[in-house]
């Protein structure tokens, strides 16, 4: 994940409604089985 003093550098979020676990994974800097794990 991102360190506290990396925040500036987060990626921009797209505008769409639905997101698949891969680009939500991607967005969030994790493994897509940690997504999983947190359902």
């Amino acid at each position: 994940m991102l360190e506290p003093s990396n925040n500036n550098e987060l990626p921009i979020i797209p505008g769409k409604r639905y997101f698949t676990i891969g680009e939500v994974a991607e967005l969030c800097a994790v493994k897509p089985h940690v997504l999983r794990y947190w359902e």
